[in-house]
């Protein structure tokens, strides 16, 4: 057992509980006070509130329905952490799991047991470090492929030589990229097609590079596969936009 991460398990999931208990003591207030100049704040116990659009309703015979606005979900996870909500009993159990982790911590643990024989284990091993192949996944079937080095190589440069998909850059165009896709964003913030949640959203602050690389198509060939290519764009310049 690590710790390490036990404590950053059990602390998400604190802050969840906190959240809870925050947004649930906010809406019971919400709903049992309202605003007043001279007190401060009343009980809305015998009080009864008339929506404004059953009031509009009523005196013209015509439904009114708010507009509201249509959520997008592009939204930057929330960080937002209310300490001081947590209570007491909270930070009691807090405390008091992280005493009982660490004292077993202490303990020695068995081995973990392996549901591979060691002579398989060793294998997989010997494959991993190989450089003289490659390991992929079938294009179809689920299948695993080991693939000599030398050929992926070639069929890479195969696919990447077709001119009409593919073209060799002398330097890396994301600065440019990022400057437009900026440009972009605030032409759309400005003009009310993004909230600034959005705009916040897709801006890629620090990309990186799209990497290139193929799964082998062994229902066609398998001797000598095509590849089917692929673009890995995790963190990259226009991740969020396909999101």
């Amino acid at each position: 057992m690590d710790p390490f991460e036990v404590f950053v398990d059990l602390n998400q999931w604190v802050r969840k509980l906190t959240l809870k208990r925050h947004f649930a003591i906010k809406q019971r207030i919400g709903e049992n006070t309202i605003p007043n100049s001279d007190t401060g704040k009343i009980s809305l116990e015998n009080t009864h509130i008339i929506p404004l659009t059953t009031t509009l309703a009523l005196s013209t015979d015509i439904t009114v329905t708010p507009a509201q606005p249509i959520p997008s979900g592009l939204n930057i996870k929330s960080t937002f952490y209310p300490l001081h909500s947590r209570g007491p009993h909270l930070e009691s159990f807090l405390n008091i799991i992280l005493d009982e982790a660490k004292t077993l911590a202490k303990v020695e643990n068995p081995p973990p047991l392996h549901n591979l024989t060691k002579q398989e284990r060793k294998a997989l091993i010997t494959l991993k470090n190989n450089k003289e192949i490659v390991i992929k996944n079938a294009d179809k079937g689920g299948r695993v492929v080991i693939l000599d080095r030398e050929y992926y190589l070639l069929e890479l440069k195969r696919i990447l030589s077709d001119n009409m998909y593919y073209k060799s850059l002398v330097e890396d165009p994301t600065p440019i990229f990022k400057k437009k896709l900026q440009e972009l964003f605030t032409y759309g913030f400005t003009t009310n097609i993004l909230n600034k949640k959005e705009k916040q959203f897709l801006t890629c602050h620090y990309p990186s590079l799209a990497r290139f690389y193929f799964l082998p198509k062994i229902h066609k060939s398998l001797t000598n596969p095509p590849g089917r290519p692929i673009i890995s764009g995790i963190n990259s310049l226009t991740t969020k936009l396909s999101a």
